[in-house]
């Protein structure tokens, strides 16, 4: 295990320097990286094993999935065939296809294989926060932000014991089958390549597999690249690295336009998100009534219109809905930041809090108040470095301010949890209750191992 992470970890050093003598290999790194490694997968394991088979294993992403297992191509993601499909990303439906295909369709081994696989992105993904929360703010904040997120789903599940559903908003359990783990993944990593540039092919790779599991990860492109762009000063650069992510995403577009006869970018079910979320009445919240995976009559009407006209349609609907009432429409994205950050509202009464119900909001209140506070240090103390992380903070949940944040909103905003986690850290230690300042002693002790090795060679 020791050989397996330190050998990981050089060549992730390595690929992103373009100054091999910078990367660093102190031992004492390695155990904690071998520690958040075992206590990521630890606490996923039992948290699977506590966590009951959830609904999610039947969703729209494995629906696609089982029909590109059996040869019918990536289509219907509802509960009747639809025909050809873009509703989601295709990098998990994908994913989840070739696991059906070894292990058979919906099956008891598919499903403990998928959960596998969130355990261990799950693990890869608080290793690399360890490596770069810890580059941004301190080897401290790196490391307890990356055993806080490995601990999370069995650090909180009592909150879920204690308040139900309604209390799972600070972790998602590695039993929901769907793209959120690999999403955590990916922003993670292109926090780690934008601060240690790679070849400009890796870095170009990465945004194109990120915007193919999932586009809304490319609110943060823009401060990532003028953020690249303002640190290492390459017009060049850039431009190969965005080719690159165009070549990446270009099969999946044209794919797109061979099935549906129009242009369509990744997926095309904005207009009904748009829809479903911006409806009289429902204060900014998602209306199942009018989703086709909730709604016979709307599922009528994406089979008999195909899925890309339909999608298209809503969204025509939506922006009139929007143009008749845009005060109503400007309080329900003030609504819908509130629920974002505090908690969907529990709908009618809570048998299980009553009139405790307003607990519910206290843990996911508290995490998002401790992340901006962390956030508002990163800036006054001029951060550079941490800023991508803040970027992701105030970019990333733009895209659901405006259409909803589902009534399981959690696993919106769970893929900006790490970053949220090294924030909220930072603003922890910068109040002192860490010790703060021994944690920057030790981060200058490493700058200047690194500084002076190549002088002495």
């Amino acid at each position: 295990m020791q050989w397996l992470c330190d050998f990981g970890f050089i060549g992730l050093d390595l690929i992103s320097s373009t100054n091999f003598t910078t990367a660093r290999i102190p031992g004492r790194m390695n155990r904690k990286t071998i520690f958040v490694l075992l206590l990521a997968i630890g606490c996923n394991v039992v948290a699977a094993a506590l966590s009951q088979r959830v609904d999610y294993w039947d969703s729209e992403t494995g629906r696609i999935a089982a029909h590109i297992a059996s040869g019918q191509g990536f289509s219907s993601p509802f509960h009747e065939p639809t025909g050809p499909s873009a509703w989601i990303p295709p990098v998990y439906p994908y994913l989840l296809a070739a696991i059906f295909r070894i292990f058979g369709v919906f099956s008891r081994g598919s499903y403990w294989i998928a959960v596998a696989i969130n355990i261990a992105v799950h693990a890869l993904t608080s290793m690399v926060l360890y490596r770069a929360a810890g580059e941004a703010f301190g080897s401290r904040v790196g490391y307890y932000s990356a055993c806080v997120l490995a601990s999370s789903p069995l650090l909180f599940y009592p909150t879920v014991q204690i308040l139900g559903e309604h209390g799972r908003g600070l972790f998602i359990p590695p039993n929901i089958i769907w793209y959120t783990h690999l999403s955590e993944l990916a922003i993670v990593i292109l926090i780690w390549f934008t601060l240690h540039p790679p070849r400009w092919i890796l870095y170009g790779t990465n945004w194109g597999i990120a915007a193919l599991i999932n586009p809304a990860i490319l609110a943060v492109a823009p401060a990532f690249l003028a953020w690249h762009f303002a640190t290492y000063k390459s017009w060049r650069y850039l431009s190969l690295t965005l080719f690159i992510a165009a070549s990446c995403v270009t099969p999946w577009l044209i794919r797109n336009y061979s099935v549906f006869h129009r242009p369509v970018f990744i997926r095309d079910n904005f207009g009904v998100e748009l829809r479903v979320g911006n409806q009289p009445g429902q204060h900014g919240r998602w209306s199942a009534d009018l989703h086709p995976d909730s709604s016979d009559y709307e599922l009528r009407r994406v089979s008999a219109m195909g899925e890309a006209d339909y999608a298209r349609a809503c969204g025509e609907e939506a922006l009139r809905s929007i143009a008749a009432r845009p005060g109503a429409f400007l309080a329900n994205v003030i609504r819908r930041i509130g629920y974002w950050w505090i908690g969907n509202p529990i709908p009618g009464k809570s048998r299980t809090l009553g009139r405790l119900k307003f607990l519910k909001y206290l843990p996911q209140l508290i995490f998002s108040v401790l992340a901006f506070v962390g956030a508002i240090f990163t800036v006054r103390q001029r951060n550079h470095q941490g800023w991508l992380f803040v970027a992701v903070l105030v970019l990333y949940p733009l895209i659901y301010y405006i259409t909803h944040t589902f009534e399981g909103g959690f696993f919106y905003q769970y893929p900006m949890h790490p970053e949220m986690l090294a924030l909220a850290t930072a603003g922890i230690c910068n109040s002192g209750v860490l010790g703060l300042d021994s944690g920057k002693r030790e981060q200058a002790k490493t700058l200047v191992f690194a500084q002076v090795v190549p002088a002495s060679r």
